[in-house]
């Protein structure tokens, strides 16, 4: 359902669920297309363990569906996350792993293709650019050095997004902000960081001109460094055992572990969030049974 809202707003050009532009589009019911094609690396991943294991053409479909539905958001993350699904399939099963990878390229190339001819303002420059791994690497920063200070039990929910510039020095601020806000040239004057307040930073323009610039929240854009940062590397090495006893399935080719799988790729580079959390944790619950592979 999520995959032919997607296709029908970019032949629309206009969303179905949010009021906003074409350069947006596809979000059908999440905040972002970004968000929404981590949804999609979860159900590729397991449409491909079913795919795997039964290969109807039924099944084909529906993964060709969704890898169309990965190409019209333009993610890197989504893309990284269809391969580490097909490299999965195609350790334990050789045959329909290259199907998946293969109906997997094909259905992102569609997509890009769709965007292209029925809404260009939805194609995303930066696919080929350095600029949003430049960006992430100041989160990834700011992450660790907020994991350092308080490394056992976390800062717990909302309270880092509050202090995360002091994890950064005044020239990577600097880059951070022109780089992810777009004001190049910008100079970095002062940082307003109220106690419990969301920081504000005061920028002078190329043209002399000052601007304030107020962040109100901050993720790490990387799901293991999320939860370093709210658990601490406690709760971080619970949420590992509980991803490696999920993925135990893997070599059955479990759907529900491939999912996770394809989601957490994914989550190397976004965070979740709770429009796709629900799904996440009731596939993570199923995942822990434990299966027999079935066939060569």
């Amino acid at each position: 359902m999520l995959a032919l809202g997607a296709l029908a707003e970019v032949a629309l050009q206009r969303g179905l669920y949010y009021s906003t532009g074409p350069g947006n589009l596809p979000m059908v019911t999440f905040p972002g297309k970004g968000h929404l094609a981590g949804y999609f690396a979860l159900g590729f991943g397991v449409a491909a363990g079913f795919f795997a294991r039964r290969q109807s053409t039924a099944y084909g479909v529906l993964l060709l569906l969704l890898a169309v539905a990965l190409g019209l958001t333009f993610n890197r993350a989504g893309i990284l996350a269809l391969f580490g699904v097909g490299v999965a399939v195609l350790l334990w099963r050789r045959q329909p792993g290259v199907w998946v990878l293969a109906l997997g390229l094909l259905g992102v190339g569609l997509g890009w293709g769709t965007v292209r001819l029925l809404n260009p303002q939805g194609e995303r420059a930066e696919l080929t650019s350095g600029h949003t791994l430049l960006t992430r690497l100041y989160y990834w920063k700011a992450a660790l050095g907020g994991i350092a200070a308080r490394p056992l039990w976390g800062w717990g929910g909302g309270v880092f997004e509050h202090r995360w510039p002091r994890y950064l020095d005044k020239a990577s601020l600097e880059s951070f902000l022109r780089e992810e806000f777009g004001y190049p040239g910008a100079r970095l004057e002062r940082v307003g960081n109220a106690p419990h307040g969301d920081p504000v930073f005061i920028l002078k323009r190329s043209d002399g001109k000052l601007v304030a610039l107020r962040i109100y929240s901050f993720r790490a854009h990387n799901q293991f460094l999320e939860g370093g940062l709210k658990w601490g590397l406690v709760g971080l090495a619970l949420y590992g055992t509980l991803l490696f006893l999920a993925l135990r399935n893997l070599p059955a080719l479990s759907p529900r572990a491939l999912g996770l799988l394809g989601l957490h790729v994914f989550l190397l580079l976004w965070f979740a969030i709770p429009e796709g959390e629900g799904a996440m944790w009731a596939l993570w619950g199923a995942s822990t049974v434990k299966e027999q592979r079935k066939g060569a």
